[in-house]
């Protein structure tokens, strides 16, 4: 097994306050869902389009939640106290405009929610690398 110094002296070009950082990064003990997380949150950001990406994100944060679309909504308002509420006849609950837009990109939805996408898409974005920061600890 590759040692924590042995990784650190492959990476020359580290100030030493940089390699301390990255030592404390590589030696914290992450949850048995990181990787996915990492892996999920990859393949989102590397994504052209901003459907896709918004779907990954949207699962992303779902994961997170543990489904819980109550919590993941009390969440939201919570950080992003602006966020744009609208009722969902469906559900008989109020929901943020990002599980609105998260419902309404399907094939059978009279008018897909491009623009909309992609103007949420920066902030939602910014709340899922926010929920990763919180739970994983990371920065």
């Amino acid at each position: 097994m590759v040692g924590i110094d042995t990784i650190l002296s492959l990476v020359k070009e580290l100030d030493p306050k940089s390699a301390e950082e990255l030592r404390h990064q590589l030696e914290k003990v992450y949850p048995v869902d990181f990787e996915d997380v990492i892996y999920i949150w990859r393949e989102a950001i590397g994504t052209e389009s901003p459907a896709l990406k918004y779907l990954l994100m949207y699962r992303l944060m779902e994961h997170m939640f543990i489904n819980d679309t109550k919590a993941l909504t009390a969440w939201v308002i919570q950080k992003e106290p602006s966020v744009q509420i609208l009722h969902d006849r469906q559900r008989r609950n109020d929901v943020t405009v990002y599980t609105y837009l998260r419902d309404n990109i399907h094939p059978k939805a009279k008018v897909f929610p491009h623009i909309q996408i992609e103007d949420a898409l920066p902030r939602f974005q910014g709340l899922v690398k926010q929920v990763m920061e919180e739970k994983f600890g990371l920065y």
